[in-house]
C-alpha cells in the first residue's frame, strides 16, 4: 500500500471513530458536546449542560433504571434551588421544570423551609420487560430530600428510538381525563329541581371577573356590578405570596391587553375548568381585588359573602398546598426529555425522546379496592376563610385528584370515572342553613333548632381547628357567615357567637 493510500486509511477511520459510541460510557458525540455545538434537533438539548453531565448522562441515566423486581437502584445528585431556577430560566431546561413543579406538589410539612437551599434529587427509571398480550406501564419517579414527590409514565412517539424500551403507550394515550365536565354540568341542572336548593337565575357580577373565553388569553373584565350573567369561584390557598395578581400598575393592561400568562398553574386550571363547564367568567381573589389597594381590598372583602352565595359554582381545590401546583395534572401537555436506549439494544441510535404524563394515583378495579389505598391531603379545610367560602356555595365542584365531588345543599354526587361503589349520590342537609331557597318569604323551613343548634357546633368546631392567615379580618368572617345564616338570634348569642368584635 502507498504512503498516500495509507494517510487516506487513517484519516478515514479516525473520523468514523469519533462517530461512534465511547466504550465506557456509551455516549454518542452529540451527547457530549457543548450545548452551543449540538444539533438543535438533539434530543440532549431538552436539558441543560447540567443536566446532560449528571442525570442525563448515559451512565447518570442508565444508573436510574430498574425492572420490576429491582427497585433499590437509582441516580442521586445534589444541586440547589437557585441552580434549578437559573437552568430554566437561561436555558429552559425540561428536567429542572418538572423538578420545580415536583417541589410545588410537596405537602407544606416536606416543603424546603425558607432558605433551605441544596436539594438532594434521587430519579428512578422503572422499565419492564415488553409483554406481547398486554400494556406495559413504565415511569420515572423523583424524590426530593428522601421524599417522593412524582411519578410520570413514559412513553415515546412509535418512530423514537426509545419506542424499543419503554413502548409507544397506547393505553396511556387513551385514558380519559379524572374529571368528567359533563356529567358537572348535568349535577348542576339537576339542583335546580331540588327542593332545598337556590333557582340557577342570572346575577350581578361581581366588581371584576376574568373573562375565559379564550382559556389561553384570559382578560380581566370590569362589571362595576352593573352586568347580569353566570360566573365560577375559585376557593384555593394561595400558599404564599402570588407572583401574578392585579396591582395598580397593572389593572389597565390587564382590562385593554389581557392578564400576562403564564398564571399559577392552579388559577390556569380553574380558568380551563371554567370553560369546559360552560361559563364564560370566572373569579379569583388575586386578580379581581386590586391586590395594592387598601381601599379596593375592604369594599371588595366586605362583599365576599355575596360573590360566593351568587355564584353559578365554586371551583374547590381541595389538595393543592401552593397555586402554583394545580389540580388538573393529566390535561398538561406531555413533557419531552431525553432517553438513552441501553446498549444491548439493537438500534440506529443511542439517544431517543420519551414523554412523561403525570400519574395520578388510582384504584384499579381489577385489585379489589379492600386492599388498595390512595393518599390524599386536604389543606384547604385547614384555611378559615376557606371554610367561609365553602359553606357559603350553593354548589361546588370539589378537585381532590383522583377524586371529583359535587356538592349542592341537598346532594353530594361523587364523579370520579369508574367509581367502584354503587351508590354515588347521597343526601345532606346543608340547607338547613339556609332555609330561604324558592320561596324568600319562607324562614325556617320547619328545621328543629336542636338541628340548627347540631350544624351550627360542628362549623364552630371546624373554624376552630383552622388557620387565619389575615387576623384582623377574623370576626368580619363572621359577620358575613350570620348575616346570611337565617337562623334563631337567641341561638347565635347562647352560642357565643354574636358581639360586636372588631
Amino acid at each position: 500500500m502507498s504512503r498516500r493510500a495509507s494517510a487516506i486509511k487513517s484519516l478515514v477511520f479516525n473520523s468514523l471513530s469519533k462517530l461512534q459510541p465511547h466504550a465506557r460510557g456509551g455516549q454518542s458525540t452529540e451527547d457530549t458536546l457543548p450545548h452551543s455545538q449540538e444539533n438543535p434537533d438533539s434530543p440532549s438539548t431538552l436539558v441543560c449542560a447540567a443536566c446532560r453531565t449528571g442525570p442525563f448522562s448515559y451512565e447518570g441515566f442508565r444508573k436510574a433504571v430498574f425492572d420490576f423486581h429491582d427497585s433499590d437502584t437509582g441516580y442521586c445528585y445534589t444541586t440547589t434551588w437557585h441552580d434549578i431556577s437559573q437552568s430554566i430560566s437561561n436555558e429552559g431546561c425540561n428536567w429542572c421544570g418538572l423538578i420545580s413543579r415536583a417541589r410545588d406538589g410537596l405537602p407544606a410539612e416536606k416543603s424546603p423551609r425558607a432558605g433551605e437551599e441544596n436539594v438532594e434529587i434521587r430519579v428512578q427509571v422503572m422499565v419492564q420487560s415488553p409483554v406481547d398480550w398486554m400494556d406495559v406501564t413504565n415511569t420515572i419517579t423523583v424524590f426530593l430530600n428522601g421524599y417522593k414527590a412524582a411519578t410520570y409514565k413514559i412513553y415515546a412517539d412509535p418512530s423514537d428510538a426509545a419506542a424499543k424500551e419503554i413502548g409507544t403507550g397506547n393505553h396511556i394515550r387513551k385514558e380519559k381525563p379524572y374529571v368528567d365536565y359533563d356529567k358537572a354540568k348535568e349535577c348542576v341542572k339537576n339542583c335546580s329541581d331540588h327542593d332545598h336548593c337556590s333557582k340557577l337565575d342570572e346575577t350581578y357580577l361581581p366588581t371584576r371577573v376574568i373573562d375565559c373565553s379564550d382559556p389561553s388569553k384570559p382578560r380581566l373584565f370590569e362589571t362595576h356590578r352593573q352586568i347580569k350573567g353566570y360566573y365560577c369561584t375559585l376557593s384555593y390557598v394561595w400558599g404564599g405570596e402570588q407572583h401574578q395578581k392585579t396591582t395598580i400598575a397593572n389593572i389597565d393592561t390587564y382590562v385593554r391587553e389581557g392578564i400576562n400568562v403564564p398564571l399559577p398553574q392552579t388559577i390556569t386550571d380553574a380558568i380551563f375548568a371554567t370553560h369546559k363547564l360552560g361559563v364564560r367568567y370566572l373569579w379569583v381573589d388575586a386578580l379581581c381585588i386590586i391586590q395594592d389597594s387598601f381601599e379596593d381590598k375592604v369594599k371588595e372583602l366586605a362583599n365576599m359573602g355575596h360573590v360566593y352565595r351568587d355564584s353559578y359554582l365554586t371551583i374547590s381545590v381541595l389538595s393543592a398546598y401552593r397555586a402554583d401546583e394545580g389540580f388538573l395534572p393529566d390535561e398538561r401537555t406531555s413533557v419531552m426529555l431525553p432517553f438513552h436506549v441501553a446498549h444491548r439494544i439493537k438500534w440506529s441510535r443511542s439517544l431517543g425522546r420519551m414523554l412523561l404524563k403525570y400519574d395520578i394515583p388510582r384504584q384499579d378495579p381489577s385489585l379489589g379496592y379492600k386492599h388498595q389505598t390512595v393518599a390524599t391531603h386536604s389543606p384547604l379545610d385547614e384555611r378559615g376563610w376557606c371554610l367561609q367560602e365553602s359553606i357559603l356555595s350553593p354548589r361546588r365542584l370539589v378537585f381532590q385528584p383522583p377524586y371529583v365531588q359535587y356538592k349542592c345543599r341537598s346532594f353530594s354526587e361523587n364523579l370520579t370515572p369508574g367509581q367502584w361503589e354503587k351508590e354515588t349520590t347521597y343526601s345532606q342537609r346543608d340547607y338547613i342553613l339556609f332555609p330561604i331557597a324558592k320561596d324568600d318569604s319562607t324562614s325556617g323551613g320547619g328545621v328543629a333548632e336542636d338541628e340548627l343548634r347540631e350544624q351550627w357546633e360542628q362549623i364552630l368546631s371546624s373554624y376552630t381547628g383552622c388557620k387565619i392567615t389575615v387576623p384582623p379580618i377574623n370576626w368580619s368572617l363572621w359577620r358575613v357567615l350570620l348575616k346570611y345564616f337565617n337562623l334563631y338570634p337567641k341561638m347565635i348569642i347562647s352560642l357565643g357567637c354574636g358581639g360586636g368584635h372588631s
